[in-house]
């Protein structure tokens, strides 16, 4: 997950904003203002969400209220409150929301995961929500990072409140599904990792919060410190 910014509203959200057309909106409409900018990737997972094909059904690309409509109908004209995210995602956040509602609630497991980091399980607020690839504040990539096997994880030098943040996010949008069948998420990361473990020492590698990091930030430097 990765910082993206938007640019402005759109003037056609301004124009339905004003005349208050309510649930009658089709926010897909709002798909080419915000795939530009999320270079057509999932906010969430990062996977292209323009499919191969054949796997339509998988990736589609789709808009999600990062603060849901239900909990949250002040913000459902604002610009900055619309993520461009693929099926999966979008369906498996649903109206979840860190201080409203949870499909996992599963309070003991927190605790023992935050226990094993060193940390104190700290469970975000409707105030504090999830980890946001929108939040100019806070950046995505600053969460997060990959072990070897592929998995995306809290960064362990976060304090209590962003660590406990970081672990809801990838719990509640299943950012490391186990079904590798729908789009290999996991080997995906996990090939970057390998691929880094090519060029640097282990005692350097500190994994990459996010594919597009590795990309267009980590590789470029390593390029330029004479690693590639």
């Amino acid at each position: 997950m990765h910082f993206v910014d938007c640019g402005p509203a759109p003037s056609s959200l301004q124009d339905i904003a004003a005349k208050g057309f309510g649930d009658q909106v089709a926010y897909t409409r709002f798909i080419p203002d915000l795939s530009e900018p999320f270079n057509s990737l999932c906010g969430y997972c990062e996977r292209p969400c323009i499919p191969p094909r054949g796997l339509e059904e998988d990736h589609d690309n789709q808009v999600d209220h990062f603060r849901p409509r239900r909990h949250f109908p002040e913000l459902a004209f604002t610009w900055e409150n619309l993520i461009y995210v693929c099926r999966r995602c979008n369906d498996t956040k649903g109206e979840q929301f860190p201080g409203k509602w949870s499909k996992d609630g599963n309070l003991t497991l927190a605790l023992w995961e935050a226990q094993k980091a060193g940390k104190r399980f700290v469970d975000p607020s409707a105030d504090d929500g999830y980890v946001n690839p929108r939040d100019p504040a806070e950046k995505a990539e600053t969460f997060f990072v990959f072990d070897r096997h592929g998995h995306i994880l809290p960064d362990r030098s976060l304090d209590d409140r962003m660590w406990s943040k970081a672990w809801r996010t990838i719990r509640d949008l299943n950012l490391n599904p186990d079904d590798e069948r729908r789009g290999g998420l996991v080997q995906l990361r996990k090939s970057i990792y390998d691929a880094v473990y090519k060029v640097a020492p282990r005692r350097e590698l500190k994994g990459f919060p996010s594919v597009v990091t590795y990309a267009r930030r980590n590789a470029l430097s390593q390029r330029q410190a004479g690693r590639l």
